[in-house]
């Protein structure tokens, strides 16, 4: 006896699977994208933490609204701000991303980054002048 396609019996063991795998489908996607809510606001924390190290040695510090020059390891470096973006030159070191706005400036003992993000502002001591 030979048969075409499937029986009623076929489709109801491939629905139990379904039915079956559904749930633990599901959960694992839960599980793994929990991993993935590292928030922007932790990512931009430690970038600034970065660049404060970055910076406690640097000597002969210029501060200007888009630009910090300063002296490090015998090298001039650039901290720049184009307002999406801060970066460092030599060479190309990102160190904030996606701003709206990002401005340097000094009060005479700190160096401060004042930068606009998701329409908040924050500003941060950079270095010790």
């Amino acid at each position: 006896m030979s048969r075409s396609g499937f029986i009623l019996k076929d489709l109801l063991i491939a629905l139990l699977i379904v039915v079956i795998m559904f749930p633990i489908v599901v959960s694992i996607v839960d599980f793994v994208s929990s991993f993935r809510m590292i928030d922007d606001r932790l990512i931009d924390e430690i970038a600034i933490l970065h660049l404060q190290r970055r910076m406690i040695l640097a000597e002969d510090i210029s501060v200007s609204a888009k630009e910090v020059s300063f002296q490090s390891g015998g090298e001039l470096w650039t901290l720049k701000s184009d307002d999406e973006r801060v970066y460092m030159t030599p060479g190309y070191q990102l160190f904030l991303a996606g701003a709206d706005r990002a401005d340097f400036y000094s009060d005479g003992k700190y160096i401060y980054l004042v930068y606009s993000k998701d329409n908040k502002e924050y500003e941060k001591i950079i270095t010790i002048r």
